[in-house]
C-alpha cells in the first residue's frame, strides 16, 4: 500500500455537474500538489459520472452512493475513507484559489498545533460574477485560542465558511460522532458552528485573510432550501447538553443562554407565521423572555447575542430586559465593538427612548431584503410608524411563500415589478459589508436609480446625526 498522504480533500457534489467541472479542475490545479481527491457524488442523475470518469488523475477517486443518501451521509462516508492526517471538505459550487492548499500548509508549518484551518472567502453569483471581493474585512490571519471560538461567532458573527474548513481528521472525527447529533443526522446547516466550537474547545482553529475561495450564491444551494430556525436552534440544545461533558465551556452558560433566547423566538416566528398583531400576544414569546430575563444577569457576558430578541420584544411592546445603563457599559469596555453590534445597541437605546428607525419615513413604501430575524424588527417597526412594507425578499425557496408578520416573502425576481412601487429598499443582513445585495437588488432594479438602497444600520444612524436617506 502507498504511503498516506497528508492531506485528503473530499469534493461533495450532487447533481451539478456544470458547477462540479469547474470546483474540481481548480483543486487539481493546485499549486501543492500531495494530496488525494475523494469526489464524492450522491448519486447524480445527470453527467456527472460520465464527467469524473473521463479525469485520468491518480489523485482522484470517484465515489458514488447509493440511493436515498442525505448530505450528511455523504460527508460522513468520505471522513471514513479519506487517509490523510488532516481532510478539507469542500462543495461542488464553489471555486478553490490556486493557492489555497499551499496557504494552508504553510500555515500549519508554522502553527502545527492547530486544528482546523479555514479562510476568508469572496462571494459569486449563479454565473461567477464577482459580488463581493471578501466577506470579512481583515487584514491579519485570525488564531483562536482555546475557548475564544464561541465568542467570535455569538458575538462578533463570524461563521468560518464550510467549503474552506480543513481539519485534523483525528480530532474532527471525535467531535463529529461523540455528540447528540451522531453520524446519521439529516442535513444540519448549522452543524459546522459546533463542530468549530467543540474543537476550540480542544485546541487553536484558525481563519486566514486572505479570501482563497469564491463563495458561490445561488438558489439552488442546500442551506437555502432547508428551515433555517431549527438547526440553529438545535445547535443550541445540542450546545447546551455538552456543557456538562466539556467543562470548559461552562463559563459561556450566560452567552448560551442568550443564543438561546434568540434563535428559539426566531424558530417561533418562522414557524408559527404570526401577524404582528398576533406576536404582540404570543404567549411563547412572553415565555422566552421570561426566562431570558431570570436566567442571565445584566452584566453577563451575552448581551450583543441577544439584541435582536430584546429589540423585538420593544418592537412588541412586551419590553426588554436589558437596560441603558447596561449597554454603555459594553461600549465603555469595548466588548466587542462592531459596526453591526453598536447598531443594535443604538438601535435598542433609542426603543428604550420611546423612538423608532422608521419614524423619518412614514408614508413611504419599502421592500425589506431578506427575511430573518432582523426582517420581523423592520416589519414591525415600519408598522408601527405609518410606513408600508410591500414585501420580504428572499432567495430561499424554503422562505419564498412565507410571510414576515403577515408581510409575504418574494423571490428577488420580484423587483423587477415592484420597483415602481417602491420608495426604497432596506437590506436587513448582519453583515457588515453590503456589496453583493445592493449588486443583486440593482441587477433586478435594471435602470430604476430612483428608488434608494441602505442597510437597517444606516438607518439608525440616521437618528446619530448622519444625513437621511430619503
Amino acid at each position: 500500500m502507498t504511503k498516506p498522504p497528508k492531506l485528503s480533500i473530499a469534493l461533495l457534489s450532487c447533481n451539478r455537474a456544470h458547477y462540479a467541472k469547474v470546483a474540481l479542475e481548480a483543486l487539481l490545479n493546485q499549486s501543492w500538489g500531495d494530496f488525494e481527491l475523494l469526489f464524492m457524488d450522491n448519486h447524480s442523475a445527470d453527467e456527472t459520472t460520465d464527467l469524473i470518469l473521463s479525469y485520468k488523475d491518480p489523485r482522484l477517486i470517484y465515489v458514488r452512493q447509493p440511493p436515498g443518501r442525505n448530505p450528511s451521509e455523504n460527508e460522513a462516508a468520505a471522513i471514513w475513507m479519506s487517509r490523510g492526517q488532516y481532510i478539507l471538505i469542500t462543495h461542488d459550487d464553489d471555486v478553490s484559489s490556486p493557492f489555497l492548499v499551499e496557504r494552508y500548509m504553510q500555515f500549519l508549518q508554522c502553527h502545527p498545533d492547530a486544528l482546523v484551518v479555514s479562510s476568508n472567502v469572496s462571494l459569486i453569483d449563479e454565473v461567477g460574477v464577482l459580488l463581493q471581493p471578501k466577506l470579512y474585512d481583515i487584514r491579519e490571519d485570525l488564531v483562536f485560542e482555546k475557548g475564544d471560538y464561541i465568542y467570535a461567532f455569538f458575538e462578533e458573527k463570524l461563521w468560518l465558511p464550510t467549503p474552506t474548513l480543513m481539519y485534523s481528521r483525528e480530532h474532527y472525527m471525535k467531535v463529529r460522532y461523540n455528540n447528540p447529533r451522531s453520524k446519521n443526522e439529516s442535513y444540519y446547516p448549522s452543524h459546522d458552528i459546533l463542530a468549530m466550537i467543540m474543537l476550540n474547545a480542544h485546541g487553536r482553529i484558525a481563519l486566514l485573510a486572505d479570501p482563497l475561495l469564491s463563495y458561490r450564491q445561488h438558489a439552488m444551494q442546500e442551506s437555502r432550501n432547508v428551515d433555517q430556525s431549527a438547526p440553529l436552534y438545535q445547535m443550541i440544545h445540542d450546545l447546551s447538553e455538552l456543557q456538562n461533558d466539556y467543562p470548559q465551556l461552562s463559563h459561556c452558560a450566560p452567552l448560551i443562554e442568550g443564543a438561546r433566547a434568540r434563535f428559539q423566538a426566531q424558530h417561533v416566528l418562522f414557524n408559527t407565521q404570526l401577524t404582528f398583531t398576533g406576536a404582540t400576544k404570543s404567549s411563547e414569546l412572553a415565555a422566552i423572555r421570561t426566562r431570558w430575563k431570570e436566567a442571565v444577569p445584566h452584566a453577563a457576558r451575552c448581551c450583543d447575542m441577544v439584541l435582536p430578541f430584546d429589540i423585538l420584544m420593544y418592537e412588541l411592546g412586551m419590553g426588554g430586559a436589558i437596560d441603558c445603563d447596561s449597554l454603555k457599559r459594553y461600549e465603555r469596555e469595548k466588548i466587542p465593538n462592531s459596526v453591526t453590534s453598536l447598531a443594535y445597541r443604538k438601535w435598542a437605546q433609542m426603543l428604550q427612548q420611546g423612538r423608532n428607525l422608521f419614524a423619518s419615513m412614514k408614508g413611504c413604501r419599502i421592500a425589506v431584503f431578506g427575511s430573518m430575524m432582523n426582517a420581523y424588527l423592520l416589519v414591525a417597526d415600519a408598522y408601527q410608524c405609518g410606513v408600508e412594507v410591500i414585501c420580504c425578499l428572499d432567495s430561499s425557496p424554503a422562505r419564498i411563500g412565507k410571510s414576515v408578520f403577515g408581510v409575504e416573502v418574494y423571490p428577488h425576481s420580484e423587483l423587477e415589478n415592484i420597483g415602481r412601487d417602491v420608495d426604497a429598499v432596506v437590506i436587513s443582513s448582519e453583515r457588515e459589508h453590503d456589496d453583493a445585495p445592493i449588486k443583486i437588488i440593482r441587477s433586478w432594479l435594471r435602470k430604476n436609480e430612483k428608488v434608494r438602497i441602505f442597510s437597517w444600520r444606516e438607518l439608525v444612524s440616521v437618528h446619530f446625526g448622519a444625513e437621511s436617506y430619503v
